[in-house]
């Protein structure tokens, strides 16, 4: 799916900002990652393990992904204001309910994916269950201080670079398809633990991330594509909050298929009214990019 074509929220050309390339946007991310790892391998000789880590690599990833955006503000744009850089400007309001059905629908459908392929490629242990193990040993307030970090904080930063910063100068060499695709393979890509990468979240992450890029795409604005991935990590941490112990059962798959396809026809629908509302803006010569053509 795509909006039509020329896309309504297509980034005009900007002399005020230099466009970057594929090795370039790859190197960005990739330092992004490395620059967290070190602020965290930092924070961790000075302090210590934390009891439990979502508070901790979340604030390290605020600090070592926005040394990489400012150092990209100041090299490609320095002219701009840092929010019209990542494009944090205004979107048509219809797209912001349709970014949180897109995202709130994606995340059955993305977890039965991963599951589809671990029946094939089995991991030890995923990455969200030793999350969850450890959240349900917080008492309320650290329960509820390390949702708003997973579920609000993580997910802005992580906008603020790949469908900000990054998605921004790379849309400038080339087209919006490519970008969408590149922005969600590296936000896929980051993900990955590095000493011991969990390969079966490669496709689930990649498509989420293309998800976002496209609403990026459609809106012209970071703000759907950040209340998308909020939606999206709000569904399976919300349930947890007040919770101090993993559940005794689990769904069956056969329990579960319902679920995972009425919440990907939700998502379907979303999409197909976030193309509808592309295409509308575009016939009207309304275009919500930002910058303004």
């Amino acid at each position: 799916m795509e909006p039509a074509s020329p896309s309504p929220a297509e980034e005009p050309p900007d002399d005020s900002v230099e466009p970057i390339g594929l090795g370039a946007a790859t190197l960005w991310a990739l330092g992004a990652q490395l620059s967290f790892l070190f602020v965290l391998t930092l924070v961790l000789g000075l302090a210590g393990a934390a009891p439990h880590s979502s508070l901790r690599n979340v604030g390290c990833q605020v600090v070592g992904y926005g040394l990489v955006v400012g150092a990209m503000h100041r090299l490609y744009a320095p002219r701009l204001s840092l929010s019209k850089v990542v494009a944090l400007g205004r979107s048509h309001l219809g797209f912001l309910p349709l970014a949180v059905l897109v995202g709130a629908g994606a995340t059955l459908p993305t977890y039965a994916l991963r599951a589809a392929i671990e029946r094939v490629l089995p991991s030890e242990q995923g990455s969200f269950t030793a999350t969850a193990e450890a959240f349900y040993q917080l008492d309320l307030g650290h329960q509820i201080l390390a949702t708003l970090a997973l579920v609000v904080v993580g997910p802005v930063v992580e906008e603020v670079l790949f469908r900000g910063a990054i998605y921004g100068g790379l849309v400038r060499t080339h087209s919006p398809r490519i970008t969408v695709v590149t922005t969600g393979g590296l936000f896929a890509l980051i993900h990955l633990q590095p000493l011991a990468p969990e390969l079966q979240l490669l496709p689930p992450l990649w498509l989420m991330g293309c998800l976002l890029g496209y609403l990026r795409w459609a809106s012209g604005s970071l703000v759907p594509p950040v209340l998308l991935h909020i939606a999206y990590n709000a569904v399976p941490v919300l349930p947890m909050v007040g919770v101090h112990a993993a559940p005794t059962t689990t769904a069956t798959p056969e329990e579960s298929w319902p679920w995972v396809l009425g919440s990907l026809a939700v998502t379907l629908l979303a999409l197909l009214a976030t193309q509808a509302l592309a295409r509308h803006l575009f016939r009207r010569g309304a275009s919500p990019a930002t910058p303004e053509p």
